[in-house]
């Protein structure tokens, strides 16, 4: 494994586009977040993420998209401390064209940091794989 060159941050927060505020996120809340991670030859990666941080409030999804502009083949979305993650289908597993989703967020998770890794699978001219580990936070910001 080799450590990755770039980090990924995501927010875990109220975000309230109408109403009121008090309630959770509705089941179609979905945050998108885009992951372009270009693979160097030598190894690692440079990776960029959209939107940075992410924000997403209480019981709303998130789902991690490799852009079709980079070249890693797929990723994995898992926490450090599976106890200790907001969502219960961990590790979340995507590739191009298949996003990694985290859904049903348990109950009263504002105000929890989350410790978190997202791993890339890169292919390498040879045809070798190599997978870059990013070590980013989630943070579940109170209401």
């Amino acid at each position: 494994m080799r450590p990755g060159v770039a980090v990924l941050v995501c927010v875990l927060a109220p975000v309230f586009a109408h109403g009121d505020n008090r309630r959770g996120a509705g089941p179609n809340d979905v945050v998108m977040v885009s992951v372009l991670a270009h693979c160097l030859p030598a190894g690692g990666a440079d990776v960029t993420v959209n939107p940075d941080p992410v924000a997403v409030r209480q019981n709303a999804e998130a789902e991690w998209e490799l852009d079709s502009a980079g070249n890693a083949e797929s990723m994995r979305v898992y926490p450090k401390v599976a106890s200790e993650w907001p969502y219960p289908d961990a590790p979340h597993r995507g590739k191009r064209g298949a996003r990694a989703r985290a859904r049903r967020m348990k109950a009263s998770q504002e105000g929890r940091t989350f410790r978190y890794n997202v791993e890339l699978i890169c292919m390498r001219p040879d045809g070798s794989p190599d997978t870059v580990v990013h070590d980013p936070e989630m943070i579940v910001r109170k209401r």
